[in-house]
């Protein structure tokens, strides 16, 4: 019952990031991640690639990749829950400054502990992500 509970509180957690993500709410995301943070975003094909550790780190990263789209979406197709790492398959939508729009489809590992995140990283396959958590 307890392993139920807390797969649930972690689900929601994920749930939450994306749409706080939505909708730039970032002081409200920020609060849940963990202060040794790491998000990995190493793997990206786009502008905005690096590791970076703790709120501050995430806030500088996601003004610099918010200033550059004047719109993302990124939207939670499939959740599969594996422990305290959830897989999640996304479908991004893009708009830059100057108004071409973009769309692609990428998995994220999000580790929740807690209640908190404490890595997100991206994937460029889904095998890669499956493979990450030991589901493949």
């Amino acid at each position: 019952m307890v392993a139920q509970a807390t797969a649930e509180s972690g689900r929601a957690v994920v749930e939450r990031m994306y749409d706080l993500f939505n909708s730039r709410r970032l002081g409200e995301m920020l609060d849940l991640v963990a202060s040794d943070l790491e998000w990995d975003w190493s793997r990206s094909l786009g502008p905005e690639e690096g590791v970076v550790y703790g709120p501050q780190g995430l806030r500088r990263f996601l003004s610099r990749h918010w200033e550059v789209w004047e719109h993302i979406e990124m939207i939670p197709e499939e959740i599969i829950e594996a422990g305290e790492d959830f897989v999640v398959f996304v479908h991004v939508r893009l708009r830059g400054r100057d108004g071409i729009e973009v769309e692609a489809r990428g998995p994220h590992v999000a580790t929740i502990r807690d209640g908190q995140l404490v890595r997100y990283t991206l994937f460029q396959t889904h095998d890669e992500a499956l493979a990450a958590v030991n589901l493949n």
